[in-house]
């Protein structure tokens, strides 16, 4: 079973479309000719389907930006109307004497949508289907005519499953007034079919902060996330949270969340702009049999909607997911960072030709002489560097408190939160020759760990005796007002609204955020940039967990990610598309930290910091994706290596210290 587990994952999760020479899948616009539209406006057009058998393989927007809000793509056997386009709100709908099926949706700038290999909606005479009608949603349409609509991809050849859409709906009235209002629909799945989800998307109005969709099997009280997203993200179809297959006689829902605290009176579920909507997409696969499901709509009105359910408690980060029972940690003892008795720290700095030690900068004057004192700033163990895009460096420390045995007890909590935070500044702000620009953070944190400075110049935090991830914009340090919280202070999980012991944080230049979760959880949570989950990647690599995910960067155009497995002494490049392992590079040591140069769209190469130990004299290395790796460090080698970062032109590396010189 878990071999089947894993095989299915990968197949759902590769959107990638191969075809021989012989099978090259053909396209077919469906495109609305030219036209006025309204605002508010439903304009429908429809394209006749080659009689033999065919199967949808993928699919190709083409929007006039500003023009089109949402777009549908139903099949028929019969339009509606026979006509070049028509107005399929006022003067009927899409299809003759049945509600048609959804096969593919888009809104809010998506990109286009290619079927995972082996899996097709059939279409064709025999199917049913023998034309495509393209439904458009105009918002508020700023020329006179448009072409607006998409191509779709078809092929001959007969996959191994078959796909699906099915929809679920919320509809109740909205209360104004309400920061957080929600609504759900839910039903038993009442078709004889079992189907496996592979993607969701949500599709909802301006006030819509986020939408959830569930399954639970009939026999079982918990609830399992399907998907969550924000609606204000690209309406794309996205990979699913959870793999697991929907049978007869479980159950569906989804809830949306608004904010309709700028509202002054209810607010309505309807088709146009102002009003609001609540639609969950499932696009499922099943055994290709040749049967399509019968039941496809899901929301009241429909003979299999189902009243009175219970939900998991709303949380507007992320929503909780029961246990992976793949996946269930044994106790363990609480990790430490092997701390010494030593209370010294520094940043060490090496130039890129060869990297060899430029500076040597010991943050609390009691180094060597060749050390350089920060304008004796009293601090403790400095547990992460970030450079910002100015060349400046940021740096976490936790004053005079030090993570050891007695820091948490056998489940995470941690024992010192009655000693209130560290009092002094915990962050500094460094110019490149480390003269001290800012200090903040006083009063804040109770065991830093992990700093990232993003392209905008947002700072991200993590503490990991509070469980939590924190996002400041660079002027918010000075008021100690995070813009962003994940995570429930104090309280460690695994469920999606809770961490433990988070490390690291990496961020892609579109604003969408990883984390490293980190001591406890051995996972990596990839997050929009509005706190919505959007996948999550706990997998065995090679038949082993991860082990303390300790370390993120991110690399060619944010295409791929690096993940330092610290315990299991390796480096996980995954895929920022969608979260499968691209490669694995295996070391001989524990790997605390890895970076990459910030402006190298290409990187050649990484840098990672390793475990000190006694047959290791120097324990910071270049790593090119070639295979060839080079040694560097201090005469003598680091002490307690923790993070490294590279300068945005990659001209200097800078790597911290929690231990002694």
């Amino acid at each position: 079973m878990i071999l089947m587990i894993n095989k299915l994952v990968i197949l759902l999760l590769a959107f990638k479309l191969t075809l021989s020479e012989e099978d090259e899948a053909s396209k077919l616009p469906v495109m609305l000719t030219s036209n006025h539209p309204k605002a508010n406006d439903y304009l429908c057009t429809s394209v006749p389907l080659p009689e033999t058998e065919q199967y949808l393989v993928g699919y190709e927007p083409s929007v006039t930006p500003g023009m089109v809000h949402h777009m549908l793509l139903y099949g028929c056997a019969e339009p509606y109307s026979d006509r070049t386009a028509w107005d399929c709100k006022n003067m009927g709908g899409t299809c003759k004497a049945e509600s048609g099926k959804i096969l593919y949706a888009w809104a809010n700038n998506a990109e286009g949508l290619q079927l995972p290999e082996g899996v097709g909606y059939r279409v064709g005479q025999d199917a049913g289907i023998r034309h495509l009608v393209v439904q458009l949603h105009f918002g508020n349409p700023n020329r006179s005519s448009d072409t607006s609509g998409l191509t779709v991809s078809l092929t001959k050849t007969r996959p191994q499953y078959s796909a699906g859409v099915y929809l679920i709906i919320g509809s109740s009235s909205i209360r104004q007034g309400e920061s957080t209002f929600d609504i759900s629909g839910a039903c038993r799945y009442d078709n004889t079919q079992a189907i496996t989800p592979f993607a969701y998307r949500v599709h909802a109005h301006s006030r819509c902060t986020q939408i959830t969709g569930f399954s639970r099997q009939h026999d079982e009280s918990t609830w399992e996330v399907i998907g969550n997203r924000s609606p204000q993200d690209p309406q794309a179809f996205y990979p699913v949270i959870s793999n697991t297959t929907i049978h007869k006689e479980d159950y569906v829902a989804a809830r949306c969340i608004y904010n309709t605290s700028e509202d002054k009176h209810v607010v309505n579920i309807g088709s146009d702009t102002t009003d609001e909507m609540c639609n969950f997409y499932i696009m499922y696969y099943t055994t290709n049999d040749g049967k399509t499901i019968a039941n496809d709509i899901c929301g009241i009105g429909y003979s299999n909607n189902f009243y009175g359910v219970q939900l998991p408690a709303i949380s507007e980060v992320a929503l909780p997911l029961p246990d992976d029972p793949t996946h269930s940690p044994a106790p363990h003892p609480p990790q430490t960072e092997n701390s010494t008795d030593g209370d010294t720290s520094s940043i060490t700095v090496h130039t890129l030709k060869n990297l060899q030690l430029a500076h040597d900068w010991a943050l609390n004057g009691k180094a060597g002489k060749e050390a350089k004192p920060l304008l004796s700033v009293p601090l403790g163990q400095v547990t992460a560097v970030d450079v910002c895009r100015e060349g400046d460096l940021y740096v976490f420390h936790r004053g005079n408190r030090i993570w050891d045995e007695s820091s948490f007890d056998m489940n995470d909590r941690f024992l010192q939160k009655d000693d209130g935070p560290i009092a002094i500044p915990t962050i500094l702000h460094l110019s490149s020759t480390g003269g001290l620009l800012g200090k903040y953070g006083a009063n804040k944190f109770y065991l830093p760990h992990g700093l990232t400075v993003d392209s905008e110049g947002n700072i991200w935090l993590t503490d990991v005796a509070m469980h939590q991830v924190f996002k400041f914009g660079a002027q918010r340090l000075l008021d100690g007002k995070p813009e962003l919280t994940l995570g429930v202070a104090f309280e460690p999980g695994n469920d999606l609204s809770h961490f433990c012991k988070p490390a690291a944080v990496a961020v892609e230049t579109s604003g969408n955020f990883y984390v490293a979760d980190g001591y406890c959880n051995r996972r990596v949570i990839k997050f929009s940039k509005f706190g919505g989950i959007l996948q999550v990647f706990k997998s065995a690599v090679d038949g082993k967990q991860m082990f303390v995910p300790h370390s993120l960067a991110l690399i060619n155009s944010d295409s791929a990610l690096l993940v330092a497995d610290r315990e299991n002494s390796r480096i996980i490049t995954l895929a920022t598309s969608n979260m499968s392992v691209l490669s694995v590079r295996y070391l001989s040591h524990p790997v605390y930290a890895v970076a990459a140069p910030k402006d190298t769209r290409d990187t050649p190469l990484m840098y990672a910091v390793f475990e000190a130990t006694q047959s290791r004299g120097v324990n910071g290395s270049t790593i090119y994706f070639n295979g060839t790796e080079e040694e560097w460090g201090p005469q003598g080698g680091f002490a307690k290596a923790h993070d490294v970062s590279a300068s945005g032109d990659g001209s200097a590396v800078y790597v911290a210290e929690i231990g002694p010189n």
